[in-house]
């Protein structure tokens, strides 16, 4: 199933947006810290539904860079609500 980037996301790429929360990983949390969107991608996670144990959104992950890194590093998955999973 191949599934097209929502426009919100692209029109993100380039721009710079503040986060909150563990962005990259389990560990380490970034406070109120602003990235540049370089890109963005689906990920190979889905949201699912706990009741019925379906998968009910498809993922995303931004490839994010600010002045403090040397790389650019995606992100963990984000909820992609713009897609709706059926059958």
């Amino acid at each position: 199933m191949k599934m097209k980037m929502p426009k919100t996301y692209t029109d993100m790429i380039g721009e710079n947006y503040k986060f909150n929360g563990n962005l990259f990983n389990k560990k380490d949390k970034v406070d109120n810290e602003e990235f540049k969107i370089i890109d963005v991608r689906f990920s190979s996670a889905f949201i699912i539904n706990l009741k019925t144990r379906e998968p009910r959104h498809p993922a995303i992950e931004f490839l994010l860079k600010n002045d403090k890194m040397k790389r650019a590093k995606w992100s963990r998955p984000f909820p992609c609500r713009e897609i709706e999973l059926k059958d």
